[in-house]
């Protein structure tokens, strides 16, 4: 008779594990498969990255452009006819402080531009080597004199100031108030008083000695001072800020703006169609108003702080319309955004 244990022996024998080649070959072939999978994190990640800062520089330029080309647009619109023709003076609270803008940036018209870190008198200094612009107007929301009764004109040139429904503006905005009678170019602007307006008639209490009784056809609405520059964010990043010249501090538009260039159209002809493209620093004082259109070149960078999206080297072309290429290799994702604006107020 066989032992009773023999055919677990047996059984046992039949269970023989892996040999260390075995493993071995399991071992790699983990390893390699680990290691695909790594790689393909690694690159997803990566291309996550890239796209991210992409996305963050388009929309960037987006911004910047579309706030740039509306204020370029609004720029010299006063109601009726073009800043540039109107005598604008400053009564009221805001004489002390509009007053001097009037004399200053706004002397020379609507649109002045700044050029390799210049700026006007009470903006702060821009990033070395960068343009800013000065930019004034009314804004849209704007409405006509409304005299009561029957009248085409104000009582009287210290009178409260009536206005038509339809204008809009916050207390402390600053109003300007002009006449569009083509022999008349009178204008004033002062701080508007408490309440605003959210688009009811009514009237402000007289500021001061208007310049004329405004009939009718004068136009009131909310007015701009606002110089646009590059400076570092809290964060340390260039960015697009925007300074409203009575206001204490810049606002940022658009994080990862890193620099600024203009061209400025100028009609030498006077038939309302720019005949050559300037550059800031190439317009003489006495041409700003001779300006028709403005080409915008913007200079975009991821605005992660940390960088290192890209490798190597990348090329642009900054401005646009530069003879040849930057070679960067500070690792930001760059691009560059460009628009020619046409000023409404002067093409007409």
């Amino acid at each position: 008779m066989k032992p009773l244990m023999q055919p677990t022996r047996t059984f046992m024998r039949n269970l023989s594990g892996f040999t260390l080649v075995e493993l071995m070959i399991a071992l790699t072939l983990g390893l390699v498969l680990i290691g695909g999978i790594v790689q393909i994190f690694i690159s997803t990640r990566e291309a996550y990255r890239v796209n991210d800062a992409l996305a963050r520089v388009q929309e960037t330029g987006r911004i910047a452009l579309e706030t740039l080309a509306r204020d370029f647009r609004l720029s010299g619109y006063s109601g009726c006819q073009r800043s540039g023709n109107l005598t604008i003076n400053a009564i009221g609270a805001g004489a002390g402080v509009i007053g001097p803008i009037l004399a200053g940036p706004a002397a020379r018209g609507p649109i002045q531009g700044y050029d390799n870190g210049a700026t006007p008198a009470g903006s702060p200094a821009p990033l070395p080597g960068t343009d800013s612009i000065f930019l004034s107007g009314m804004g849209s929301a704007s409405t006509n004199i409304d005299p009561p009764g029957a009248a085409t004109k104000m009582a009287a040139q210290t009178a409260a100031i009536p206005y038509a429904a339809g204008g809009a503006w916050n207390t402390g905005d600053i109003l300007l108030v002009a006449d569009c009678q083509l022999e008349n170019s009178n204008a004033n602007a002062f701080f508007a008083p408490a309440p605003g307006n959210n688009g009811a008639a009514g009237s402000i209490p007289s500021p001061g000695r208007l310049a004329t009784r405004f009939a009718t056809d004068a136009v009131i609405g909310p007015m701009f001072f606002a110089n646009y520059l590059i400076m570092n964010d809290v964060d340390g990043v260039p960015s697009l800020f925007r300074h409203d010249l009575t206001a204490a501090a810049p606002v940022v538009i658009a994080q990862g703006v890193e620099d600024m260039e203009f061209r400025f159209g100028l009609d030498n002809t006077n038939d309302g169609i720019p005949d050559v493209y300037l550059e800031t620093n190439a317009v003489d004082a006495a041409n700003w108003n001779d300006v028709y259109a403005v080409e915008i070149s913007l200079l975009l960078r991821d605005p992660n702080p940390v960088g290192n999206v890209t490798t190597g080297t990348q090329s642009y072309r900054f401005p646009s319309w530069a003879a040849a290429d930057t070679q960067d290799n500070s690792r930001f994702m760059h691009a560059v955004v460009s628009t020619t604006v046409a000023l409404r107020n002067r093409v007409q």
